[in-house]
């Protein structure tokens, strides 16, 4: 393959996170179950946490591999405001910051999806930005080529981050 997506991150997180509560209350015995709330029957633990952020970074590395094998990577997640958290006030919608806070180091390129309206209607494609010069939103690029928004052309992205990587 010369590239590949990884659409939805954040969707893949939820059902590594519904793995890890299951396999907790499956080591649960029966007459503990009954006694605990149901919420309590599916906490995953500190252990927990960290068993998902390591399962996450497993996903986010074997793509950085592909990457250093030319294969052209692109992971999708959804944004959430972490304002309170990180000094961005939008970042990609994962639980738990160690690995939010980690991926700039994963990734040549963050890029950032607005929608487009016009007369209240979303239009399509959207509009990306690599670089947020306000920092309200996680992006990142070496590119100078890309750091200003437009709208989102791959193949345009593609041409823009091949020829400078030509260039140098």
């Amino acid at each position: 393959y010369d590239f590949v997506c990884l659409d939805g991150m954040t969707f893949m997180q939820g059902k590594v996170k519904i793995h890890l509560e299951d396999n907790a209350s499956s080591k649960l015995e029966e007459k503990r179950k009954k006694e605990l709330a149901l919420i309590e029957q599916f906490n995953i633990g500190e252990s927990g946490w960290g068993a998902l952020g390591s399962i996450l970074k497993r996903i986010t590395l074997a793509l950085n591999h592909l990457c250093h094998r030319g294969i052209i990577t692109v992971m999708t997640a959804h944004s959430t405001n972490r304002s309170k958290v990180f000094s961005e006030e939008y970042t990609p919608a994962f639980q738990g910051q160690d690995f939010t806070i980690m991926l700039p180091a994963f990734f040549d390129h963050i890029g950032y999806l607005r929608h487009r309206f016009q007369n209240d209607i979303q239009v399509y494609p959207s509009t990306i930005s690599f670089a947020s010069n306000d920092g309200s939103y996680m992006a990142k690029t070496c590119n100078a080529h890309l750091r200003k928004s437009g709208i989102c052309d791959f193949p345009k992205i593609m041409k823009i981050i091949q020829q400078t990587e030509v260039d140098e």
